[in-house]
């Protein structure tokens, strides 16, 4: 029997396996090592898209999970959670900067608007429970604190906006 210059479909996966991790190894290691060179020498950190759900920003990933942007130092375990990307950018560059005050001010604010905006969401829908239900005084009561809490996440999200209008022009 005459012998076939096939190769097994065994053999072929396998090499795709070693070029798609060779592949692999390389561009991370290029990635770390621009990345590397960008901090050592006090510049702005390096900033790339990743796939449709986050940005690398220097050390830092920055993912969007369940409309909330996670902050993770090196790829690693969640380090801060944002309500807004550009606070979650913001945060990542200042932070590695050494603006690290007014990373610690955008951190705060932006826990601020996420804490009132989850208490406001709380609010209404008790206050629409109230509704349902025909409870008048539950009514007034929650739609008093809704209001409230909606008028203080309006601040806090002023405050907010206003710390990352001055974090835009801090020269690097």
């Amino acid at each position: 029997m005459a012998k076939s210059n096939t190769l097994e479909i065994s053999t072929v996966e396998q090499m795709v396996a070693q070029a798609v991790s060779y592949f692999k190894n390389w561009s991370e290691d290029e990635l770390s090592a621009l990345i590397a060179k960008q901090t050592r020498s006090n510049q702005m950190p390096f900033i790339a898209p990743i796939g449709h759900s986050g940005y690398v920003v220097g050390n830092y990933a920055v993912k969007l999970v369940n409309d909330w942007w996670e902050v993770h130092y090196r790829f690693s375990d969640t380090v801060h959670i944002f309500t807004s990307k550009m606070a979650a950018i913001c945060y990542a560059i200042c932070n590695q900067t050494g603006k690290d005050s007014k990373a610690d001010i955008i951190l705060k604010n932006d826990a601020e608007v996420s804490k009132l905006t989850i208490k406001s969401e709380n609010f209404y829908f008790r206050f629409k429970q109230a509704q349902k239900k025909k409870d008048q005084q539950k009514i007034d009561l929650f739609l008093v604190r809704y209001q409230e809490s909606a008028s203080k996440l309006t601040l806090a999200k002023s405050n907010l906006e206003k710390s990352l209008n001055s974090a835009k022009y801090i020269k690097f």
